[in-house]
């Protein structure tokens, strides 16, 4: 729990801190939208999503199952792969 791990896809991977929990069922893995935003009431900065300080859980979507009429993608339901990312990254 709160080991910095990588979550990939064929797409790429994030680095992102894990967090188990009994809310959430053996071999589903949940990314949060929005962590990387900077919050001033809690003192917390900002990071780029898209920078080796921030996650994008987006980047690990591709578009290839998309909807052919809404053209929606699945954010909900992609495969993916965790793996221990090692080294724990500058605060």
């Amino acid at each position: 729990n709160k080991d910095w791990i990588f979550v990939e896809s064929p797409k790429g991977s994030v680095r992102v801190r894990a967090q188990v929990t009994e809310r959430i069922l053996p071999g589903v893995v949940c990314c949060q939208h929005g962590w990387w935003q900077e919050c001033r009431d809690l003192d917390l900065p900002g990071y780029d999503p898209y920078a080796g300080t921030g996650a994008n859980p987006s980047t690990l979507i591709g578009t290839e199952l998309a909807d052919p009429i809404s053209g929606s993608l699945p954010h909900r339901s992609y495969l993916c792969r965790v793996r221990p990312a090692g080294h724990s990254r500058a605060s």
